[in-house]
């Protein structure tokens, strides 16, 4: 990203964080191993950050000798941490932003610092508890059983090691898709109310990969495109733990224990 980019970025950012909320000015406090934090705004909220098992966080993180862009997030769950990072964070609540500026690495970024100092600004979006997730996890259990008594699934999808698919076109069935074979896919995911939240045709962007190898593709997806040939279409209902699991994406696109469905086209099989 360029210089002078970044550092619009970076002030725009720290700006509508410092916009957010009720005010408050205070002095950057000790959080230990050279690193300081002070509080930026805050919201009238009682969900605290200690009680979370997943924090959503929105930040930036830059060199604070250059203002060059480290990293960003939106909408991004974490789990807790161990760090002096977690510690500042886990006395704070939903809808308050701090700036912290790390002199070692932190669950955030665990990379080394390289001996300069990071300055995060950072926005805590929102929590969820264990029992939230628990709640999550129930929830998506009675969606799918009462999902599957459908006369449409039931008439129209097959039932597949966990997920159910629905042959849109068979394909060339002499090209079956493979285990080591070179794919280019075609994939849009969208939820159960038809909300799309990816398209590879939107972004002009086929996905190119190796079937068989780890972590290519969503687990449910994997388990679609070996029932599938060169030019066939497939559309598939997958649960959340062949697909995003119990943490979500990671961009917060999707939230923890939802199921999605997704519209698969295999455009290429190499072998």
């Amino acid at each position: 990203m360029p210089r002078c980019t970044t550092i619009f970025v970076w002030l725009a950012f720290a700006s509508a964080l410092l916009l957010a909320g009720c005010q408050e000015s205070e002095s950057y406090r000790e959080a230990g191993f050279g690193s300081k934090w002070r509080l930026l705004s805050f919201q009238n909220s009682d969900a605290q950050v200690d009680t979370a098992a997943l924090v959503y966080i929105e930040g930036l993180i830059a060199q604070c000798s250059s203002q060059d862009t480290v990293a960003y997030f939106y909408n991004r769950p974490f789990e807790p941490g161990k760090d002096e990072l977690w510690q500042v964070l886990r006395s704070r609540y939903a809808g308050d932003s701090i700036e912290y500026l790390s002199a070692h690495r932190d669950f955030l970024h665990p990379p080394n610092l390289r001996g300069d100092t990071l300055c995060y600004q950072l926005k805590i979006d929102r929590i969820r508890t264990a029992e939230d997730l628990k709640s999550d996890k129930f929830k998506e259990l009675m969606l799918l059983d009462s999902l599957v008594r459908t006369d449409s699934i039931r008439n129209n999808y097959r039932e597949f090691e966990g997920i159910y698919l629905r042959h849109l076109a068979q394909g060339d069935t002499s090209r079956p898709v493979e285990e080591g074979g070179e794919l280019v896919i075609h994939y849009r995911g969208s939820r159960f109310n038809g909300e799309v939240f990816d398209d590879s045709r939107r972004m002009n962007a086929p996905l190119r990969f190796v079937m068989g190898n780890e972590n290519q593709v969503l687990p449910g997806l994997e388990k679609a495109l070996y029932q599938m040939n060169r030019g066939g279409k497939t559309r598939v209902i997958m649960p959340s733990w062949l697909a995003f699991g119990s943490r979500g994406s990671a961009a917060g696109h999707v939230m923890p224990y939802t199921p999605v469905v997704y519209e698969l086209e295999v455009r290429e099989v190499a072998r």
